[in-house]
């Protein structure tokens, strides 16, 4: 056991705070031996992501000496009238890239290329580029952007050079490299492009497809086209992803098949009309076909920086006379009281501040509900305009389990778990029932807690559950669960809840989490 010694002496009404970093063991202090858990300090893994084209900057947080760096080039543009596929943008990785806590660091996002028209040759996607100006203790770290495929116009055959190479026009087997550099302390990816092929009797004409960040294009043979190269996976956003995939080969015309887009995200050539997109961060777009067929669009490309952050945890808080006035464990969330009401023959008690985007995750706890009148339901209801008016879109489950005291039936059987179809939702503006069936009697009451996640959110619909436990009228228990949706994207700032008939007495509080 580590014991730290000291001597607190104190201004009156002062309060002093003991912030502990990670550490293990027991703290003690004073003859009364006062044991606190040492916690370690809580740790955030952020990441930030950049995939705005143009200037952007990051400033690194206190505290924050190492990052994890993707930075991935803008895809180039696929070839026309039976040209080449586009290359995906280069891609540079750095797991461990040294940075200093205030130093601002100036990125660059590469520009995807826009669609070529009918006669137009493919043209190389923008550089990303990480610590433009080589700030702080590191480098710039550039991500080139994909090469443009090739078009069948004279004196434009081979593909361009980029990150991954642009394919040629099937004229000219000269496929585009790529010119992806290498930095130290950091991991380079970009391929070069597959091979054209032209044979005239039987005529086979194929461009070659644009090279990916994790291959090369493939190789046009006899009634084999040339594919876009794979893009590259990375998690660093939290999910695997892909990035800088290359551009079908387009071919020249029927009844000759296209190449397809590389893994990840590569547009597709085409026979006679558009070449496809590319669709995931920094991939080609693929050759358009004959007949004045333009290649596809490449996308922009994108910028990571993924970092962890540690928050320490105060342990405890003295008041100034000689005791402790607070403690907080500081694992996890915390559960932070924003308001309590009580109800004393109330139809209804609803929430209509306090609701915002200081917290993700909301909780409201249902303490002793008691109701008026006999077989009760306890329901919910939202809001988007601060409780003007109520009756959002809904889609729930309801399942609950139950027992009787007596063990006979009211129902057959006695005890079970059940799935109440009447008291669930399908896009309905109704109130939502929670529990249903509450006794009414001096002893009876209903007790449990509903989450509601992000209601803040002008993205995402706002998911909810709740449980509750519950003495029903036969007598009995019930044991309530509650999922569902609000079906809007608009955020929800006020929360309501009431009785389908009569008043309540009881107590809801509601508790941010952080």
């Amino acid at each position: 056991m580590a014991t730290l010694k000291t001597n607190l002496i104190e201004p009156e009404g002062a309060t002093t705070t003991l912030i502990v970093g990670e550490a293990g063991g027991d703290l003690v202090i004073g003859a009364d031996s006062l044991k606190a858990n040492v916690a370690k300090s809580q740790t955030n893994i952020v990441t930030d992501e950049f995939i705005s084209t143009g200037a952007a900057t990051w400033t690194c947080p206190a505290g924050v000496t190492t990052a994890e760096v993707l930075v991935v080039g803008g895809g180039g543009s696929g070839g026309s009238n039976g040209g080449g596929g586009a290359g995906g943008g280069g891609i540079v990785h750095a797991t461990e890239y040294t940075v200093v806590p205030a130093v601002v660091y100036d990125i660059t996002v590469g520009v995807g290329q826009a669609r070529t028209t009918g006669t137009a040759v493919g043209v190389n996607g923008g550089d990303s580029v990480w610590n433009v100006n080589a700030e702080g203790s590191g480098i710039a770290l550039t991500a080139k952007g994909g090469g443009g495929g090739a078009s069948n116009v004279a004196g434009e055959h081979a593909g361009n050079a980029g990150g991954s190479g642009g394919g040629a026009n099937w004229q000219n087997t000269t496929e585009g490299e790529s010119n992806q550099a290498d930095f130290a302390g950091a991991t380079s990816y970009g391929n070069q492009a597959g091979e054209s092929f032209e044979q005239g009797s039987p005529a086979y004409w194929y461009s070659g497809g644009g090279g990916g960040a994790a291959a090369a294009g493939s190789n046009a043979a006899v009634s084999t086209p040339s594919h876009g190269g794979a893009g590259k996976s990375f998690s660093i956003s939290g999910l695997a992803n892909y990035f800088g995939a290359g551009g079908g080969g387009g071919t020249n015309g029927s009844p000759w098949t296209a190449g397809d887009g590389g893994q990840g995200g590569g547009g597709a050539g085409s026979e006679t009309g558009q070449g496809g997109d590319g669709w995931s961060y920094g991939s080609g777009g693929g050759g358009g076909g004959t007949t004045n067929g333009g290649g596809g669009a490449g996308k922009q490309g994108a910028v990571y920086v993924k970092y962890t952050v540690a928050t320490p945890q105060t342990m405890f808080v003295s008041n100034g006379s000689g005791t402790v006035s607070s403690v907080n464990a500081g694992w996890g969330g915390v559960q932070v009281l924003l308001s309590s009401q009580t109800a004393s023959n109330s139809a209804s008690i609803s929430f209509t501040s306090g609701i915002d985007s200081t917290y993700e995750e909301y909780i409201f706890e249902f303490i002793n509900i008691n109701p008026a009148t006999d077989s009760t339901e306890l329901r919910l209801n939202a809001s988007t305009d601060g409780g003007s008016s109520y009756g959002i879109t809904k889609t729930t489950t309801y399942f609950r389990a139950y027992h009787y005291e007596d063990e006979s039936s009211y129902h057959t059987p006695a005890s079970g778990p059940t799935y109440d179809t009447g008291s669930d939702l399908a896009q309905s503006t109704s109130p939502q029932i929670l529990v249903t069936n509450i006794h009414n009697a001096a002893d009876a009451t209903a007790c449990g807690e509903l989450h509601l996640f992000n209601p803040s959110s002008t993205t995402y619909v706002k998911n909810f559950y709740s449980e509750i436990s519950n003495m029903i009228h036969w007598p009995g228990n019930d044991h309530v669960f509650v999922g569902g949706y609000l079906n809007t994207t608009s955020a929800i700032d006020a929360v309501k809840f009431d009785v389908d008939s009569g008043t309540f007495d009881g107590t809801i509080k509601m508790y941010g989490i952080k």
